[in-house]
């Protein structure tokens, strides 16, 4: 990710006054269901036909974004479907101010409010060829029985090939629910931006971390069908097995050269880094049909419910495809930088690909994590909404577009269709992420416990670790292909003021001036 920026500020927690309730009455967790935007299959499916893929993945909130929360805004709260996004940190939605030729779903009515407190403070954020512009303002936010007041959001007036109409009735993302660390604002030059998860802790030291789950949209309906995010806790019963718990990755941020992430046995070590993507160390890709890679060091793994698509170098990503669709061979598609693949994969329900997690930041470890991600769910149709019935279907895992940045690190980024088989917790107090596999009927009951059914060593492993020269297997659930949303915010391009324009390519390589 490339950002230029003219200074680099700290942020600084807004005044907080939630009000809770125990909508788990074991644990006192806050739960809030996902939604599932099935507009995204339609839109996209169009995009990848048209040859225009790659153009509208650069988009965060264009109209494929498919993990939505309700959130309410104001007092009393106006509801509002927003991008559920761990790769960002902004909180926006559009204002009365816009447009409905411009923003066509439900606007914020800031008369309506009377806790909204208004400011001259311009926001302004661009992506690709789209944008939003408006001020920033601070409201109470309300995510089920959670309400934090005075959070800093941003009120949108005005956008530009972002908010496309859809169907009539169809749930549509109207805006972004940012859950990435503060220090991603700060280094975009805005002040006292806290994101509401990190406000939420700083109110109630309970609440310091937040646990998400992702299904398909092929499972049958029900009030959690698109997932689930609870705030203080985990739910056992949406995964099998212990929570391993590996560490979130920092960087280091000097003036006029690009971020650095500290990661590895040369910047693994090194002090006083700034949080900035739920990013952890990676050792390794392989697949069961005898792929392997493993880099000489570990490197960064983005973790991003925004991102459909899961991005790596583009030699890997052909090693991967050439080794499952062997002996068919896939096609890879220039237009859209992304592979076809014949449909009939999904029905592969043998085949996996494993990403390998290191417990430690600074170095591989013997007893590496390993996520599995099931072949069939990796199989995305393209003239369908449907992976049973499409003749045309690409394949869930792209190369990333190197040329976007100026850094020559790789990008690594596991987007949605890797992370839905697995059960995320996403620990703001400790800095760290702890997964096990998905699934719906899991080990048991809520908790708001840090762990789930094993203690977790210093080491960040958990107690239950599989015997040494091993590694801890993360397998989920088989789900059938999905349609792909767009990018996240890590992706897009944001006007930081009226005369310093940044691109965000890449995750790791943030240029500051």
């Amino acid at each position: 990710m490339l950002l230029d920026l003219l200074l680099i500020a700290g942020a600084v927690v807004g005044s907080i006054t939630p009000a809770y309730a125990n909508d788990d009455a074991n644990a006192g967790l806050i739960r809030a269901p996902l939604i599932r935007n099935e507009q995204a299959k339609n839109f996209l499916r169009r995009a990848i036909t048209e040859n225009k893929f790659r153009k509208r993945e650069q988009l965060v909130n264009a109209d494929g974004r498919e993990y939505l929360i309700q959130v309410g805004v104001g007092t009393p709260p106006q509801v509002f479907n927003l991008t559920l996004d761990t790769g960002s940190s902004e909180l926006w939605v559009p204002s009365t101010k816009c447009q409905k030729k411009v923003c066509p779903y439900d606007r914020f009515d800031p008369a309506r409010s009377s806790t909204l407190k208004q400011s001259n403070e311009a926001f302004s954020i661009q992506y690709g060829s789209g944008s939003a512009k408006g001020t920033y303002a601070e409201e109470a936010i309300t995510v089920g029985t959670a309400t934090v007041s005075n959070q800093k959001i941003g009120l949108v007036n005005n956008t530009k090939d972002i908010l496309g109409v859809v169907a009539d009735g169809a749930v549509q993302s109207n805006g972004i629910f940012g859950l990435g660390y503060p220090g991603l604002n700060s280094a975009r030059g805005v002040q006292n931006d806290i994101p509401f998860a990190f406000n939420l802790m700083n109110q109630n030291k309970q609440m310091d971390r937040f646990s998400i789950y992702l299904t398909n949209s092929h499972q049958k309906p029900s009030i959690d069908s698109g997932g689930e995010i609870i705030f203080g806790g985990v739910d056992e019963t949406k995964f099998t097995g212990d929570l391993t718990y590996v560490p979130v990755v920092d960087y280091h941020i000097e003036p006029h050269q690009p971020v650095s992430p500290n990661v590895g046995q040369k910047n693994g070590t090194r002090q006083g880094g700034t949080y900035l993507y739920w990013t952890v160390a990676g050792q390794g890709v392989s697949t069961s049909k005898n792929y392997k890679h493993t880099p000489d060091d570990v490197v960064p793994f983005v973790l991003d419910t925004g991102t459909t698509l899961s991005y790596l170098p583009s030699k890997i990503v052909k090693g991967i495809v050439s080794s499952i669709t062997s002996p068919k061979k896939a096609t890879f598609d220039a237009f859209n930088l992304v592979y076809r693949v014949d449909c009939a994969l999904r029905k592969n329900t043998q085949d996996t690909v494993h990403f390998q997690l290191s417990t430690s930041k600074t170095a591989k470890t013997n007893q590496p994590m390993d996520i599995a991600v099931p072949v069939s769910q990796l199989v995305i149709p393209i003239d369908t909404n449907d992976a049973a019935t499409a003749t045309s279907c690409m394949f869930a895992i792209a190369p990333a577009d190197e040329s976007d940045s100026l850094s020559s690190a790789p990008t690594w980024l596991l987007g949605e269709s890797t992370l839905r088989a697995v059960y995320a917790v996403y620990d703001m107090g400790q800095n760290r992420v702890g997964l096990a596999p998905y699934s719906p009927n899991g080990n048991g009951s809520s908790t708001n416990t840090t762990t789930s059914s094993g203690a977790v060593n210093g080491g960040g492993q958990s107690a239950t670790a599989s015997s040494a020269g091993s590694s801890s297997s993360v397998v989920g659930d088989q789900q059938s292909g999905e349609q792909p949303s767009t990018s996240s915010a890590a992706r897009s391009l944001v006007t930081l003021t009226p005369y310093v324009t940044t691109l965000f390519t890449l995750v790791y390589s943030i240029v500051f001036y």
